[in-house]
């Protein structure tokens, strides 16, 4: 069998589990300029970026018709600051507030982007960047790798889910790629 046989089989082979696969991976992001502290350091006017990277599978509805979560493993960066890790069971969330951002999975939102637009957002879809209005809670701590994080406040927020191309996506692309050039070396 040839190299290009065994390169459009491998690839037919994903088309056929990419089709029975109906998640898609979404990296999750809300940024913001905010105040606040994180341990025992105060922060000014820094950059915050959240992200939550996970698998559509992981949606879930919650409290009710329209609103949405998708808990995982949620990271931050302050700039000037550090990296660090939220502890517990965090996640993103969607609803019909109009929201999204991350929350603590008790209902307490770490940072949120208020839009008409994410009033129907159900996690599944890559959207935005979509920037507005932010929501926080300054009277709640939430649990990191650093220390508590407190956000005292925060100036527009930003909303987006980008998806990550899974191995067979990049598989596809590779195959086309000998393809196009098996095709032109022949010519």
């Amino acid at each position: 069998m040839s190299k290009a046989t065994r390169i459009i089989l491998a690839a037919m082979l994903c088309v056929f589990l990419v089709g029975a696969a109906n998640a898609v991976n979404l990296t999750y992001t809300e940024t913001a300029v905010v105040s606040g502290t994180v341990g025992a350091t105060n922060f000014s006017n820094a950059l915050i970026t959240i992200t939550e990277s996970a698998d559509t599978s992981g949606v879930y509805v919650y409290g009710g018709p329209g609103y949405y979560t998708n808990p995982g493993l949620v990271t931050f960066s302050i700039a000037g600051i550090g990296s660090g890790t939220l502890t517990g069971a965090y996640g993103v969330f969607a609803s019909p507030y109009p929201a999204a951002g991350f929350w603590d999975g008790l209902g307490d939102s770490i940072l949120d982007t208020v839009n008409a637009t994410l009033g129907t957002y159900d996690l599944m879809t890559p959207i935005g960047p979509i920037t507005d209005s932010p929501f926080i809670r300054p009277d709640v701590n939430f649990t990191t790798s650093l220390g508590d994080l407190n956000i005292q406040d925060a100036g527009q927020a930003t909303f987006s889910a980008v998806g990550v191309p899974e191995p067979c996506s990049l598989i596809l692309l590779a195959t086309g790629l000998v393809g196009f050039a098996i095709r032109k070396q022949r010519k």
